[in-house]
């Protein structure tokens, strides 16, 4: 996929905060309602995203430490390698069944760590990659209906979120920040995702229209965004001074996700009938998939 790069100005509205929260409640899970996804023979499993026909995408971990991404469609999983990748994350499903997401590889002189990270488009059984020009790290985290792809893009170490739409490849920058971070995108064009203050604080954010919303869960320490559906419902996570938990921020109000047994939660991605998928880590320290319905 061959790219060329734009950035455009958007403005930073930090003072709504305080009026986005209506009210914090919490969800109760029964049985029949909380599903944990396991990849067999994995020692991780992650649920990263889901779309309106329950098709789930994600990752696993062999125990070779190798991550692998899927897709759990009707009951059947499926693997998903980038050809002559090391590691690879399927990170966003559209109701096309488009998916995107990242992979690495080595350079000439072997791996330090993971590797070098480019991101991927995988349309109707073939591989496109995305690396945004200049970059040393490029991440697609997400798809829209309409088709538009965001991620993250690193450059001499600063993070920036990007957009590829009808306009290209555009640059999202958080004036002020010093990271900025795209997680996810609906199809009416709203984005959403996290950006990191000067001190390293995590704080979510909404750009609706140019403008951005800051998002902040009352009493946390850090919070990120993953995902937002056409309705307009986000989802999240938030730490606080004990623990990591999961969020659905719907018309104002926000409701904090705990897996059942779990000691902390990520919700990832919403359907627009409000099924929820995430990952949480039991107190064995294994991190495990969820479906919520």
């Amino acid at each position: 996929m061959k790219l060329s790069s734009s950035r455009r100005r958007f403005v930073l509205v930090a003072s709504l905060t305080v009026l986005v929260f209506l009210g914090i409640g919490r969800r109760a899970f029964a049985a029949d309602t909380f599903t944990v996804i396991e990849f067999p023979g994995a020692t991780l499993t992650r649920a990263t995203a889901i779309n309106d026909a329950g098709d789930i995408v994600g990752d696993y971990e062999d125990i070779a430490g190798l991550r692998h991404g899927f897709v759990l469609s009707h009951g059947v999983f499926a693997t998903i390698d980038v050809p002559g990748g090391r590691h690879t994350t399927a990170a966003g499903i559209n109701a096309a069944g488009d998916i995107v997401g990242y992979y690495t590889t080595c350079p000439p002189a072997g791996c330090t760590g993971l590797g070098v990270f480019h991101g991927f488009l995988l349309s109707d059984g073939l591989f496109s990659t995305i690396d945004v020009p200049g970059a040393n790290r490029t991440q697609a985290f997400r798809i829209s209906a309409r088709g538009d792809i965001v991620g993250v893009f690193a450059v001499s170490g600063q993070e920036h979120g990007f957009v590829i739409g009808k306009d290209g490849l555009q640059t999202v920058d958080v004036t002020g920040a010093a990271n900025t971070q795209v997680d996810g995108i609906n199809a009416r064009g709203q984005m959403v995702g996290h950006f990191n203050v000067a001190g390293g604080e995590r704080r979510g954010f909404l750009l609706t229209d140019d403008v951005f919303t800051t998002i902040d869960v009352p009493s946390s320490v850090q919070t990120s965004i993953r995902w937002i559906s056409d309705r307009g419902e986000i989802g999240g996570f938030f730490s606080d001074a004990s623990s990591e938990h999961g969020f659905v921020l719907s018309r104002g109000s926000v409701t904090v996700v705990d897996a059942p047994d779990g000691v902390a939660t990520r919700v990832n991605a919403i359907t627009n009938r409000g099924e929820i998928v995430g990952e949480f880590v039991s107190a064995d320290g294994a991190v495990h998939a969820f479906l919520s319905y």
